[in-house]
């Protein structure tokens, strides 16, 4: 007789897939996840738009007070809303190391002139890139 094996726990049929599936991801469960957790997401996610938010604005400004053509900005703006990530996740001398890789990446990959990139940093952050 032959012996048949259930090998990591996979089920045999569909039904028995099905059936753990059930057990396994109950949806009152799910929905209990969620709710606890609802106010805390939608707080995060409101922090991290507004941070990327100001940003982008602040960098704005300085493509503007600097004449950078509106044509050329978007490199700069994903040079800020970066920033804007590396500004909740990291602080001072990590960060500073962040920023300079960030300005180099985005110097040599993008052709992006460095002093606006060291302007934006600093009136985004407060951070410059001494490189």
């Amino acid at each position: 007789m032959a012996r048949h094996h259930r090998r990591h726990g996979y089920p045999r049929s569909f039904s028995g897939a099905v059936a753990k599936y059930e057990l396994k991801y109950d949806g009152t469960n799910f929905t209990n996840r969620l709710t606890a957790l609802g106010n805390l997401v939608y707080q995060n996610y409101e922090e991290g738009i507004s941070n990327t938010y100001d940003a982008v604005n602040i960098a704005k400004g300085v493509l503007a007070d600097l004449g950078v053509p509106p044509g050329q900005w978007a490199n700069y703006i994903a040079f800020a809303e970066e920033l804007a990530k590396y500004s909740v996740k990291y602080a001072g001398t990590t960060l500073q190391i962040r920023v300079n890789a960030l300005a180099q990446y985005f110097e040599n990959a993008y052709d992006a002139n460095p002093s606006v990139l060291t302007q934006i940093a600093q009136a985004v952050l407060g951070v410059s890139t001494p490189y």
